[in-house]
């Protein structure tokens, strides 16, 4: 197996993970029972910050260095080109985010979603002012 058929193996997974976590958001939103956000609150926190490991980690770095060489020869918009040109990119931008902070921010999302629901069907903004403030204080750590 070349490295780049590696790369895309493991991007493959965080994929995965992401995908799973946003299922999660979905079914919050759609199927969930009020008395499970704590719970789902949690668990859409860990998978993204799985999700955040498993690509910031080593081994996609390794990988991605390996794909690098195979791909320097190919054509700048070629598939595999761009794929690994986006790929460190992305690496690159999401290794200067701790891991710990992902998941507070999933958490503080799947923790708010009730709270605006609720504030907004009373058309009472200031029901969700913490929430908010709390989102504005992570995205801006």
């Amino acid at each position: 197996m070349t490295a780049l058929e590696s790369l895309r193996e493991a991007l493959g997974e965080v994929s995965d993970l992401e995908r799973a976590a946003e299922l999660l958001r979905w079914d919050q939103e759609t199927n969930m029972p009020p008395g499970g956000v704590e719970d789902r609150a949690n668990q859409t926190a860990t998978l993204s910050r799985l999700a955040h490991e498993r690509f910031t980690g080593g081994e996609v770095a390794r990988l991605l260095e390996a794909a690098e060489a195979e791909v320097a020869g190919l054509p700048h918009d070629s598939d595999e080109a761009s794929l690994v040109r986006v790929t460190r990119r992305d690496l690159d931008l999401q290794r200067r985010v701790p891991a710990d902070l992902v998941a507070e921010m999933a958490r503080s999302a799947a923790q708010a979603h009730p709270v605006w629901l609720e504030a907004r069907a009373a058309s009472d903004w200031s029901r969700f002012v913490p929430a908010m403030e709390r989102t504005v204080e992570l995205y801006g750590a």
